[in-house]
């Protein structure tokens, strides 16, 4: 029986929501991005909530918003927040019936390139990036493989090719080469 949601998981910057909306318009599923959830509840990006309230100030929030995309009737397709890993609530949900959980594993150098051509501040890497980075990706990525159905790694791999080998862990096609 194939579960009815796929929660996408990751270090932020590894391609969760390109990649979940991606998979998502190949099942026929809804996307659901937790960062865009947020947005549209509060008029604030994480970004400004963190500045203001640290992650506190939106830690709940994003636990709020992966329940209720989880708990949906319908098929969802999820771009889980990074920090999935940390949160007791949000892995729960993501390790409960019905749900397949991939995650995308990056190296640092990929993670590190792809913070870097962003144009957003990520609020918990703090002045030196790099390191912070290095930092979360030491104390998570064991985490995240404990949580995962299924592991796709990134590196070297275009965001078609990720999108290829995700949906043939779901058994969906054949893995990219």
């Amino acid at each position: 029986m194939r579960r009815r949601h796929v929660a996408v998981i990751g270090m932020m910057a590894v391609g969760k929501t390109t990649t979940a909306r991606a998979v998502a318009e190949q099942l026929g599923a809804r996307f659901v991005d937790v960062d865009d959830v947020i947005e549209a509840q509060t008029g604030r990006t994480v970004r400004e909530l963190a500045d203001e309230g640290g992650e506190q100030g939106y830690r709940p929030l994003e636990r709020a918003a992966v329940e209720a995309a989880l708990a949906a009737v319908d098929p969802v397709v999820l771009a889980t927040p990074g920090g999935v890993a940390v949160d007791a609530a949000m892995a729960a949900a993501v390790r409960s019936p019905g749900v397949t959980t991939v995650y995308l594993r990056a190296g640092l150098d990929t993670l590190a390139r792809n913070v870097a051509a962003g144009a957003d501040r990520r609020p918990l890497l703090g002045d030196d990036p790099r390191a912070g980075l290095a930092r979360l990706l030491d104390e998570r990525a064991g985490r995240y493989e404990a949580l995962a159905d299924h592991v796709v790694d990134v590196d070297g791999r275009t965001p078609d090719e990720v999108v290829a080998a995700v949906l043939a862990s779901l058994g969906l096609g054949a893995p990219p080469p």
